[in-house]
């Protein structure tokens, strides 16, 4: 993902990250709800950083749903500030 990226290839490291995402979320995992918020959140800030803020607000709301918990701390995250920044 990072290759394209660095690359301006934006779909292509977007579609990578999607499936990786998708392959996690389909783990049966310990944790499971912690491992899949983080991993959503950190989804979250990939788009918000390439202000693909629809995306990123799925993305952060999906990533709450599995952990609460994440919703103060996406209050203050700088990675986050696009999305807090854009009227809803």
């Amino acid at each position: 993902m990072q290759y394209y990226s660095d690359r301006s290839d934006l779909p292509r490291a977007m579609a990578i990250r999607e499936q990786c995402a998708a392959r996690v979320l389909q783990l049966e995992l310990p944790d499971r709800e912690w491992v899949n918020g983080w991993f959503l959140y950190n989804l979250a800030t990939f788009y918000a950083e390439f202000h693909q803020l629809e995306q990123a607000a799925a993305r952060l709301q999906e990533a709450i749903d599995f952990n609460p918990r994440l919703q103060e701390l996406a209050k203050n995250d700088p990675a986050l500030a696009a999305l807090r920044d854009h009227p809803a």
